[in-house]
């Protein structure tokens, strides 16, 4: 193995053990969903279920669902410096360009599900145009759901050193803690920016300032986790 390039080696590590499990779990959403996408145009179907959960059904839930299962598939699968390590022994890294590549697997990862999300809301259109009117508004979810999943894990990276963050059988808290400081921070901001921008007319933009703040955090959350990693064993 190439120990010239350790942060390229990492990433080639992650894609080795987590790629196949990443393209099943968006696989099988896609299938699911266009699905759905399709179904929800039968007309059994259509008097069964009202127009607003079959809007839900391919509009916003697939927004929760899509851009938040590889994230959480990383994020549990990311191992601490000492396990990485000791699990490659042959792929030497300093903790700096370990918490490098932490980030930036996680983030590249993450934007795995937006063409896969892009398709769902394609094929959901085709088969019923009306839909198209509801999209601003799951792409403005998409930017809050962007926002919990980075925010999360810059958080959880961080708070990870916390040795109080932990419960009677020694597993760490801090994806909970930074999942629920993620969600409610979003939660805050899309109710703000209801009353600051004019919606779903200004979706796109709104979406793309709540999902660059979540970015923001996890930018910021970085070199503290590297300065964390060289004062702790973890």
């Amino acid at each position: 193995m190439n120990t010239k390039k350790p942060i390229k080696n990492y990433l080639m590590q992650s894609v080795r053990t987590n790629g196949k499990t990443v393209l099943l779990a968006l696989f099988a959403l896609l299938i699911v969903w266009v699905a759905v996408a399709i179904m929800r145009t039968i007309p059994a179907v259509t008097n069964v279920i009202s127009e607003r959960w079959l809007r839900e059904l391919v509009v916003d839930l697939p927004v929760k669902f899509i851009i938040a299962v590889v994230p959480y598939i990383i994020l549990t699968r990311t191992k601490s410096y000492s396990k990485w390590t000791e699990a490659n022994p042959d792929a030497p890294i300093s903790k700096k360009d370990f918490t490098t590549a932490t980030y930036l697997n996680y983030f590249l990862f993450s934007l795995t599900s937006m063409p896969v999300l892009a398709v769902v809301w394609v094929v959901a259109v085709l088969a019923d145009p009306y839909i198209l009117e509801y999209i601003p508004m799951g792409i403005y979810n998409a930017g809050a759901m962007f926002f919990v999943v980075w925010a999360t894990a810059g958080l959880n990276y961080t708070l990870q050193f916390i040795q109080y963050l932990q419960n009677d059988k020694g597993d760490s808290l801090a994806p909970i803690i930074g999942f629920l400081v993620s969600f409610g921070t979003a939660f805050g901001l899309q109710s703000l920016f209801y009353r600051v921008f004019e919606l779903p007319r200004m979706a796109t933009p709104a979406a793309m300032i709540i999902a660059a703040m979540g970015l923001v955090v996890f930018l910021i959350c970085r070199p503290i986790t590297a300065r964390l990693y060289e004062k702790f064993d973890l």
